[in-house]
């Protein structure tokens, strides 16, 4: 009996210890990175964490907007060269004006961007990314959810293919 209780104790310090190594994990992570993991994609299923991917890219976007259209091209080919990088889209604005609608959108991503996972835009998720007032807007986070870069539309123009390639470069492989 004192060997059953013993063992019930040394699980319950390894759950434990578990539970609180999962904690710090989730708090290392990057706000945005973690309200994109609970969101779900337009297609009704939840993003989630990923573990074999090296970095997440996510990119604030609109189809109806010409600088995203660029950036979602460039990051197609970056897309095909690194399968160990995870890249989502946050669909934002895009009925601004009533210049699209959930069809053009579906059709826009199967026409252009088939590779892309697709989230929409909500309050949560902008206040979360600390507010996205241009797209593209584009963010990196390592494989543990920590923000590396972020490449913010109303600062700066749009990253291009070769500083995305440095950013990945020193996360390493």
């Amino acid at each position: 009996m004192v060997g059953a209780a013993r063992l019930l104790t040394v699980a319950a310090l390894v759950l434990s210890a578990m539970a609180c190594t999962a904690r710090r994990s989730s708090q290392r992570s990057a706000p945005g990175y973690r309200a994109l993991v609970e969101a779900t994609d337009i297609n009704g299923t939840r993003v989630g964490p990923t573990a074999n991917k090296r970095a997440t890219l996510v990119v604030f976007f609109a189809t109806w907007c010409h600088p995203c259209r660029n950036e979602l091209a460039m990051l197609g080919k970056l897309h095909a060269g690194h399968r160990d990088v995870r890249i989502v889209g946050v669909n934002a604005y895009e009925k601004w004006n009533k210049l699209s609608d959930e069809k053009r959108l579906r059709a826009f991503l199967r026409d252009n961007a088939s590779w892309l996972r697709v989230v929409r835009a909500d309050k949560n998720l902008f206040r979360a990314f600390g507010g996205v007032a241009k797209i593209p807007t584009l963010f990196v986070f390592d494989h543990t959810g920590k923000l590396v870069k972020s490449f913010r539309r109303a600062e700066r123009p749009p990253p291009d293919r070769a500083e995305l390639e440095r950013t990945l470069s020193e996360l390493g492989s």
